[in-house]
């Protein structure tokens, strides 16, 4: 069980490096490019009261690898930080590359700065989700994954019903200040 519990915090782990990335990048470099903010106050508790506590969940819930009891014990030096983090930081750095770049391409096309924060808001949410589904077997092709738990099911019913609330549903896009992408959008 210990095994399993470190391995899991080792994902958890690498999970919020790589998706803090985008959210501190989006902070730093939108004001010097002297554009509207690309995240206001109300969606980042958002994303780190509800969704990012859920996400933990996920990784928690999650079971044993078939091989974790043939690998040798790992030397006590060895922590939670080590050489692996540059996968996260890169997953981080895409994320932050696909986020702020639809998120100045919807401005560049004069498309709003509510509808702009929308597409990139919903980007960011589909990527988070990906993140989560990469990070749980980063050592496997994306085919060979670890099993779907409930918690994970559960999840994905949560970021999906984010999404269509946050940028669907009047009283919550108003709330985050989000207009949805038009429907063409979706497609491109």
């Amino acid at each position: 069980d210990g095994r399993r519990i470190f391995d899991n915090l080792k994902r958890a782990f690498a999970y919020l490096i790589a998706f803090h990335i985008p959210l501190l990048l989006g902070a730093l470099l939108i004001p010097f490019l002297d554009r509207p903010l690309l995240l206001l106050p109300v969606p980042l508790v958002l994303l780190e009261i509800v969704l990012h506590p859920a996400v933990s969940l996920v990784f928690e819930a999650d079971p044993a690898a078939d091989d974790v009891m043939t690998r040798p014990p790992r030397p006590p030096h060895v922590g939670l930080v080590s050489r692996a983090l540059l996968r996260p930081l890169l997953l981080g750095l895409t994320l932050t590359a696909a986020t702020l770049g639809v998120y100045l391409f919807a401005l560049d096309r004069n498309w709003g700065t509510e509808r702009a924060r929308g597409s990139a808001f919903a980007l960011l949410l589909g990527g988070q989700l990906l993140l989560l589904l990469v990070e749980r077997s980063p050592e496997r092709p994306l085919w060979q994954r670890t099993p779907t738990t409930p918690t994970l099911r559960w999840v994905i019913l949560l970021f999906g019903a984010t999404i269509a609330a946050t940028t669907y549903l009047g009283p919550f896009a108003r709330l985050l200040r989000l207009t949805p992408p038009a429907p063409a959008t979706w497609a491109r």
